[in-house]
């Protein structure tokens, strides 16, 4: 009879253990889809804001060579040089684009943190070329 109910007993636990198991199996298993949700989001956000900036120099970078083709030489050099920090800016932007795409979620909070710093640097950047920009544009 004891040998029945330490056996019952067992069983019992046996199965108590196992459904407790298989629902913390479950939790952590929806923790890690919500983990791969949330770097996912981060990285459409972040790639967002970069191709946004990488766009926008684009434009500008296009009316500096429009700009270029007719700008008297006493000019040129200003928009030469505007146009090199430009291709730099865009240089920064599309290194990070493509450190985010080749990221996995293991080295995903170092490139994020990356791709944060040369979207921020870059934005930073072109308010600073932002008068010389438009003083290049409007000069007719």
């Amino acid at each position: 009879m004891k040998k029945l109910l330490v056996l019952s007993a067992l069983t019992l636990a046996s199965v108590s253990f196992y459904q407790c198991s298989r629902t913390a199996e479950e939790k952590v298993e929806k923790a890690q889809e919500k983990v791969e949700r949330d770097i996912r989001k981060e990285k459409e956000d972040i790639t967002r804001q970069l191709r946004v900036l990488r766009d926008d120099i684009n434009g500008d970078l296009d009316k500096l060579s429009k700009r270029l083709e007719t700008s008297a030489e006493k000019s040129r050099k200003d928009v030469e040089e505007l146009r090199d920090n430009l291709t730099d800016q865009r240089l920064k932007v599309e290194r990070a684009l493509d450190q985010i795409e080749s990221s996995s979620d293991n080295t995903w909070d170092d490139i994020q943190q990356n791709a944060k710093n040369t979207a921020s640097d870059v934005k930073v950047e072109m308010e600073r070329l932002g008068e010389r920009l438009k003083a290049v544009f409007d000069n007719n």
